[in-house]
C-alpha cells in the first residue's frame, strides 16, 4: 500500500504524511457512501497498518543515517590511508637516500685513506729501505725488520679497511664476480671454512642501491661468521626474476656454526647483534623483509629485496 512505500522511500515523516492523507480518504469516502461505521472500520486497520509503517520508516531512517555515517568513515579512512601511503613513500625516499649519503661518505673516506695513509705508508718503506743497511752496520738490523713488519700489518689493515668502506671487486668487476671470486671468498677459506656460491637470474638487472646492499649483507654476514660463528661452512644463494612489474631478489644466507649464541633469536655478541642491525636497516631503507632463522645447524639469513622492473 502506499503508506509502506512512502515509509521505506522517505522514512518515518513520509509515513506520517501517507497516513494522515489515507485517514482523510477514507473519512471522506466513508462520508460519501452515508455508512457510518465503515471509517471506524478503516481508521482501526490504518492504525495498525500505520504503527507498522511508522517503525518500518524509522528503521529506513536509522540504515540511511548508518549509510551515511559508514560512508563518512571510509571516506576519512580513504584519506587517512593516503596521507599514510605518501609519509611511507616520503620515509621509503628519504631511507634510500640516507643510504646513497653513506654510501657516499664511505667512498670518501676511502679514497682519503688511499690518498693520505697510503702514501705515508709508502714514504715510511721507502726511509726505512734507505736507513737499512745504516741500521745493519749499527747492529739494528732488527729494527728495520721490526718497523717493515709493523708497517706490512698497518697496510693489511689498512687495505681491509679500504674493502669494508669502498668494495673495489664490486665497482670493478659487478656482483656475481665480486660475490663468487672476490674478496669474500678469500676472507672465508683464510679461516679455514668452506665457501659456497649459487647465482641465478641475471643480476645486471637489479639497480645500484640493490648491488650494494646485497654485497654489504653478504660482507657483513661473512665477517659476523668468521669473527663469531665457529663454523666450518658459509654458503650464499642469490636468485634475482621478475614478477610482473618487480624484479625481485632473494638472498639466503647459512652457515653451520653457533649461531646466535642462546638459542633465543637474540645476539649474545654485542658485534654480531650491531651486525644484524645494520643488515636489517639497510633492507628496510630499500623497502625488503630481513629475516633471521637459528636452529642447532648454525644461522640462516632470509632477505628479499623488490625494484620496479624496467623494461628494455
Amino acid at each position: 500500500m502506499p503508506v509502506l512505500y512512502f515509509a521505506f522511500r522517505h522514512g518515518w515523516r513520509g509515513a506520517s504524511l501517507a497516513m494522515l492523507a489515507s485517514s482523510a480518504a477514507v473519512t471522506a469516502h466513508a462520508g460519501l457512501q452515508l455508512r457510518p461505521e465503515a471509517p471506524a472500520e478503516a481508521q482501526l486497520f490504518l492504525a495498525v497498518a500505520g504503527t507498522g509503517a511508522l517503525l518500518l520508516g524509522a528503521a529506513t531512517d536509522a540504515l540511511r543515517q548508518s549509510g551515511l555515517r559508514l560512508a563518512l568513515q571510509n571516506a576519512r579512512l580513504a584519506n587517512a590511508n593516503q596521507r599514510l601511503d605518501q609519509l611511507a613513500q616520503q620515509l621509503a625516499t628519504a631511507a634510500r637516500r640516507n643510504l646513497r649519503e653513506e654510501e657516499g661518505e664511505r667512498k670518501r673516506l676511502a679514497a682519503e685513506l688511499h690518498d693520505e695513509l697510503g702514501q705515508n705508508l709508502t714514504a715510511i718503506q721507502i726511509r726505512v729501505k734507505i736507513a737499512q743497511n745504516r741500521l745493519e752496520t749499527a747492529g739494528l738490523g732488527d729494527v728495520s725488520a721490526s718497523i717493515n713488519d709493523i708497517v706490512a700489518t698497518m697496510r693489511r689493515s689498512v687495505r681491509g679497511l679500504l674493502e669494508s668502506l669502498r668494495p673495489a671487486a664490486l665497482n670493478e668487476f659487478g656482483l656475481a664476480r665480486a660475490l663468487d671470486e672476490g674478496p669474500l671468498r678469500d676472507l672465508i677459506q683464510s679461516a679455514n671454512m668452506n665457501y659456497s656460491v649459487e647465482l641465478r637470474g641475471d643480476l645486471r638487472l637489479l639497480d645500484e642501491d640493490m648491488r650494494n646492499t646485497l654485497y654489504r649483507i653478504v660482507q657483513e654476514a661473512a665477517t659476523n661468521c668468521v669473527r663469531h660463528a665457529r663454523a666450518h661452512s658459509f654458503s650464499l644463494r642469490l636468485r634475482v626474476g621478475r614478477r610482473g612489474d618487480q624484479l625481485l631478489a632473494l638472498l639466503d644466507i647459512r652457515d653451520d656454526g653457533v649461531g646466535l649464541g642462546n638459542g633465543h633469536g637474540v645476539p649474545s655478541t654485542p658485534g654480531l647483534g650491531r651486525g644484524l642491525h645494520g643488515m636489517r636497516d639497510r633492507v628496510l631503507a630499500l623497502g625488503g623483509t630481513f629475516r633471521v632463522l637459528e636452529s642447532t645447524h648454525g644461522l640462516r639469513l632470509r632477505i628479499l629485496l623488490r625494484q620496479p622492473h624496467r623494461m628494455h
